[in-house]
């Protein structure tokens, strides 16, 4: 948090020159009644929860488009940090629990000024989840009994994210979701394995 307070308080000293000659689109054109405008950007994020009771984190990326300063429609994706050595469904070892999850997102962006935008984001798509064998256990198997079991799911996860301008096309934010995802069958675990609450910091590069 402290990070973030540091970076919003730079926000007010950088670039105040440039933004003035900077264009938040990369391109317009002339509709029947008013000029549109569509922007463009890739972001990174990390985010804090929970799985099976124990801190985990989930690494993000995205990218969008932007319509009119106001709707975007991206491709983003997730991957699971979660790094404990795991013995509870098999006795010849330990393993590791892996799982990510891609799809399309919905975003509404909600601008407050010219530096603050607040967004409005659903993601819907498809994930796997997986048991593999750590690596001391996997020398003497095959590859096809490496992985001790594999499903997949559907997701679904609603967001919002404050963001602000730290330079003329670099955003910080803090973002909170809520993942819901269908019932994941890993053999031994609860099938509401990944629905939690999710809290973390992204960075956007684009104009929008």
């Amino acid at each position: 948090m402290m990070l973030v307070t540091l970076l919003i308080t730079m926000a007010g000293s950088i670039g105040t020159a440039q933004e003035k000659n900077f264009k938040d689109f990369v391109w317009k054109y002339d509709g029947k009644k008013k000029e549109h405008t569509i922007g463009l950007y890739a972001g990174i994020s990390g985010s804090y929860t929970e799985v099976m009771n124990k801190p985990a984190g989930w690494l993000g990326a995205k990218i969008g488009v932007v319509f009119d300063k106001r709707f975007t429609l991206g491709l983003a994706g997730n991957a699971l940090w979660y790094d404990y050595a795991l013995d509870d469904v098999v006795s010849d070892g330990t393993y590791h629990l892996e799982s990510g999850y891609s799809g399309l997102y919905f975003e509404y962006l909600q601008p407050l000024g010219n530096r603050f935008k607040l967004g409005f984001s659903l993601l819907t798509g498809m994930g796997i989840a997986k048991y593999t064998y750590d690596k001391d256990y996997r020398y003497d198997k095959p590859w096809y009994q490496q992985t001790i079991d594999e499903q997949t799911y559907s997701v679904i996860e609603p967001g919002i994210e404050a963001m602000v301008r730290i330079a003329p096309k670099w955003w910080i934010g803090i973002n909170g979701s809520y993942r819901t995802t269908s019932p994941v069958r890993l053999t031994g675990t609860a099938s509401s394995l990944f629905n939690n609450f999710n809290g973390g910091i992204g960075i956007r590069f684009g104009a929008f």
